[in-house]
């Protein structure tokens, strides 16, 4: 036997569980039992589907882990998984869980199949107790006291969520069956599900029904007085082959089964890193074993004496297997453990019910007791040749023994979820038997009367009887009783602990999943500049926050961020989580406390992600801004596209963004300005404790249409932007508030040259006007002389005869006005022609004032102005001389002389001069010196000449040319006080 333990300090809040025993020496010596060192809390057998736990409690990772460091970790339950409930087992569950539950169960095997296959989100699970229990959340049910009731009605809930309705009638057929004394039974569910590290984990993690109702049978009968007393299981199929011990009479006996059990400590589930530790229930269990189906034995060497066994009461104390999470292998999903088996002690004898089914009690040799396990008959016979007396003698015995296992290694590889064992109850339960049939005592007890008169005669020949079937009796009791304690275990192994999780010298353990968990750290900031980065001196000095890890949609952890560091931290697996802050807990959308506002991120919320490689996760900052937020754009309001309705102070399809435009915001604090991005967005902040705040667009960006906030536009007053140019704020109350600007181009209109002419004439002003969005133009002009206004209607930027057709005063800027390629309205030409009036004084200057309106289209209050200024000057001009000479009377060697007359005589020749003087101060432009031959007279070919030299007749080239009887001669530019002469000849018909 194992050698004595030693005694580790025992817990004083509640009685533990594992035991260390003293070895028995001595056929009549008891165990002794001892606690061992170990921690309470329930826990949950769950099957095939329970998938990889996400997140885990920092708590139990090493306190060395540095923050955002991973590390592997792996789910793992003590016991089997069944791969379904057969017609033997859904009968035995029956029985199990109604005696456990001091209940009648009746559910048929199908029921016990359909909770069997049921797999739900034990996030449904947790949600569906907190509702049940009316607590504030899912940890604070789970450390509620909850009743039963509570309990199969949450699983019945998330079963109902699951759209498992075969799960949901089980669940109400077994509920159905239960009495109100088991469904007003309470339990702490925190000691079953041990989830305190964080249950938001678990939320989409998959939970077994058939291993949740059995293991929170066990939970509620582990911290209630029931056992199976009152229910007591047959067990079927015993059976046991005595034929080995020839013995006449003995053959294969099937004996009678009865089996009280009671749940000492609930199993827990665990997740966890390399050195978590995980075990399974404790129990115990009475047998109470009949034995009156074994024939009556004789009792070898006494003539006569034959034995007839009875009954037999077996007591097994079983304490938790466990083990300890070795290496984890994230990456390769892989990890190996260590598991021992539990303690197991047995006794055969007699222990109070009141004794072996206290919880509080931890059993000792002392409790052990002899029992009667059958009856010797025999006789005596006085001397010399006397009566021979029948004598009947009782059958007592005791035993005990116990059960030490090794230490075993597992490696587990995967696909999860993967069972393996550590040990054999097969091979187990025959040595464990040896050891008590070893320690098996028996005492002889006579139980028939004698007679006062043969008592002095009879005792002694009932002493040495009695010393003549000790040893025979025992050898028989021990050969006969080995195999059926033998089978009568195994039985019990079998057909009930294993349903529990439960062997003997065995442990069978189930991992669920092997991942990677990380500690994923944030940090809360108050953002001075804001800039979005955390300063050396920025930290956390507002109101109360939270920050909030979802799992899906729903809060999984919640974390109050503290005044200075703004340091917080959640354990999480792997996948993408998000983190959020709000002034409550366990919110699950951000929100910013009164005041303040996000600036990164802006929603308030991050995400962070875990990969099984991932050996850390960056820390997520948190920026939050005390004042406001105003965001908006820049976008040319006039019109363009289809269906765009200008001047609204709203963009539509078609409106362009417009960058590189400067906003400004002033306020009692200062001032503080951006430039629009390539999208025409802009972001400024307005400090908390600023007043009188306002909010414009730099100078040189056109006029203001209005401004949209989100909700409604204000429009322009007037072109300078009346109630908008600029903007006004409200005081600051940490809002984010829009403030999207309208703007369109101003209306332009060009200046022309100032232009001298003498009088009469008609200058024309040429000016190009531009719109700068849709409205109504209107044109006037204001001069000492008469005017005419043109416009250039096709935009190719001459005002041409047909154009001129039709002054204008006004004119409709729609969508038909032609667009530059970049979209802009397109400048067209407006002429203004003014008209020199004869008579004129030369000198006289005149400031013809061309003025254009335009109404904006849409908010006829605004009208846009531009105005040009044309200079007309009066001058004397260019005098036109014209003279005569005839050349045919002229007489030879005497010059000629042209004068303003000549005799003439037919066939003469004649030489007309025509001489322009520019008497003006400015040089004469574009000069055209013409005339026109007089009746009759015909031209001389080849005699037009300018300043002397020849130009030919026809248009071509030259400066002049003769077309029918019209004589044009054109003077580029003749300067001041300059002359040019132009002259032809005719001869007289």
């Amino acid at each position: 036997m194992n050698p004595s333990l030693p005694r580790p300090p025992v817990r004083a809040d509640r009685p533990l569980r594992g035991y260390s025993v003293n070895p028995v020496s001595g056929s009549n010596a008891a165990s002794s039992l001892r606690p061992t060192s170990g921690f309470s809390a329930a826990g949950l057998r769950l099957k095939t589907l329970l998938t990889v736990f996400a997140v885990l409690l920092a708590a139990l990772l090493p306190s060395t882990a540095r923050a955002g460091s991973c590390q592997g970790v792996a789910c793992i339950t003590a016991g089997p998984r069944l791969a379904q409930v057969d017609s033997t087992q859904g009968p035995l569950l029956n029985l199990l869980l109604g005696g456990l539950l001091g209940s009648n169960v009746q559910l048929n095997v199908a029921d016990w199949n359909g909770l069997n296959s049921s797999n739900v989100d034990l996030g449904l699970f947790l949600n569906a107790l907190q509702a049940r229990t009316s607590t504030g959340s899912t940890t604070a049910a789970l450390n509620a006291t909850a009743t039963l009731a509570q309990f199969l009605g949450a699983a019945a809930d998330a079963a109902q969520q699951s759209g498992d309705l075969a799960a949901v009638s089980a669940i109400g057929a077994l509920t159905g069956g239960l009495n109100a004394s088991a469904l007003n039974q309470t339990a702490r569910v925190g000691d079953f599900l041990k989830l305190g590290f964080n249950q938001g984990a678990f939320n989409t993690s998959k939970v077994n029904l058939l291993n949740l109702v059995t293991g929170g049978v066990q939970l509620f009968n582990s911290q209630n007085t029931l056992t199976t007393a009152n229910n007591p299981i047959s067990l079927s199929g015993v059976s046991a082959d005595l034929s080995a011990l020839g013995v006449a009479g003995l053959g294969v006996t099937t004996p009678t089964v009865k089996a009280y059990l009671q749940i000492t400590e609930p199993p827990i589930m665990v997740c966890g890193p390399a050195g978590t530790q995980f075990y399974t229930a404790s129990i115990r269990v009475k047998l109470d074993i009949d034995l009156s189906g074994i024939p009556t034995l004789a009792v070898a060497g006494v003539a006569g004496a034959s034995v007839k066994l009875t009954n037999v009461q077996l007591y097994l104390d079983i304490a938790r297997a466990q083990g300890t999470i070795g290496t984890i292998n994230a990456v390769g999903r892989s990890l190996s453990l260590q598991a021992t088996p539990g303690l197991a002690n047995l006794y055969l004898g007699s222990i109070p019910d009141s004794v072996f089914f206290n919880r509080s009690r931890i059993l000792t040799s002392a409790d052990l007791n002899y029992a009667k396990i059958g009856a010797v008959a025999a006789s005596v016979t006085v001397p010399p040749v006397g009566p021979t007396v029948p004598v009947n003698i009782d059958i007592n015995a005791k035993a005990s023994a116990n059960g030490s296992y090794p230490l075993g290694t597992l490696s587990f590889a995967g696909p999860y979820p993967q069972s393996q064992k550590v040990g054999s109850s097969s091979a187990a339960v025959p040595v464990l038997v040896d050891d008590l049939i070893q320690n098996l005592s028996i005492q002889l007890n006579v139980t028939t009367t004698i007679l006062p008169a043969l008592t002095g005669v009879v005792t002694p020949l009932l002493d040495t009887l009695l010393s003549t079937l000790l040893t025979p009796v025992k050898t028989l009791s021990k050969g006969v009783l080995r195999p059926v304690l033998v089978a009568a275990l195994r039985s019990t192994v079998d057909q009930l602990l294993y349903l529990l999780g439960i062997g003997i010298g065995q442990a069978e353990v189930t991992v669920l999943g092997v991942n990677n968990s990380c500690l994923l750290t944030g940090n809360v900031y108050r953002d001075l500049e804001p800039d979005g980065v955390r300063g050396g001196s920025e930290v956390w000095s507002g109101p109360q926050l939270y920050a909030t890890q979802l799992t899906g949609t729903a809060a999984a952890q919640t974390a109050s961020v503290p005044t200075g560091s703004g340091a917080f931290s959640f354990q999480v697996g792997e996948g993408t989580f998000a983190v959020l802050l709000n002034p409550a807990p366990s919110a699950t959308t951000p929100a910013s406390p009164a005041g303040y506002l996000f600036v990164n991120p802006v929603t308030g919320s991050a995400s962070a992600t875990v990969t099984a490689g991932s050996a850390s996760i960056p820390d997520l900052p948190y920026g939050l801004f005390f004042g406001d937020r105003v965001t908006g754009k820049t976008y040319r309001d006039d019109g363009r596209g289809t269906g765009g309705a200008p001047n609204n102070a709203r963009q539509e399809s078609g409106e362009p963004n417009l960058s590189g435009v400067t906003v400004a915001l002033t306020g009692s604090g200062g001032s503080r300005s951006t430039v629009t991005d390539a999208s025409g967005n802009y972001t400024l902040y307005l400090p908390g404790d600023w007043t009188g705040n306002s909010l414009s667009t730099g100078s040189g960006t056109g006029a203001v249409t209005g401004v949209y906030n989100g909700s409604a536009a204000t429009l322009a007053g007037n072109i300078g932007g009346s109630g908008v140019r600029p903007y006004p704020l409200p005081n600051p109350s940490g809002a984010a508030r829009q403030a999207d600007f309208g703007l369109v181009q101003n209306l332009a209109l060009s200046a022309a040259p100032a232009q001298i002419s003498e009088a009469p004439a008609t200058l024309r002003y040429i000016h190009s006007l531009k719109p700068g969005t849709l409205g109504t133009l209107a044109f006037s002009a204001v001069s000492g002389f008469v005017t005419q206004i043109y416009l250039d209607t096709n935009c190719d930027g001459v005002v041409d005869a047909s154009e001129r057709a039709t002054p204008v005063s006004s004119v409709t800027v729609d969508a038909t006005w032609p667009r530059d390629t970049n979209g802009d309205l397109k400048a067209c030409a407006v002429e203004l022609d003014v008209a020199l009036a004869t008579g004129t004084t030369p000198g006289t200057v005149d400031n013809a004032l061309l003025s254009a309106g335009l109404t904006w289209t849409g908010n006829t209050a605004v009208q846009d102005a531009a105005a040009a200024t044309d200079t007309s000057t009066v001058i004397p001009g260019t005098v036109l001389t014209k003279k005569v000479a005839n050349l045919t009377r002229t007489p030879a060697n005497t010059p000629v002389t042209e004068g303003d007359s000549a005799d003439a005589f037919p066939k003469d020749i004649l030489r007309y001069c025509l001489t322009a003087s520019n008497t003006g101060p400015q040089a004469a432009t574009l000069l055209v010196i013409k005339d026109t031959l007089k009746p009759l007279v015909v031209y001389q070919v080849g005699s037009l000449t300018l300043d002397g030299a020849a130009l030919s007749d026809v248009a071509d080239t030259d400066a002049g040319e003769v077309v029918g009887r019209d004589v044009s001669v054109r003077v580029p530019t003749l300067a001041s006080g300059a002359q040019s002469r132009v002259c032809f000849q005719v001869q007289v018909p």
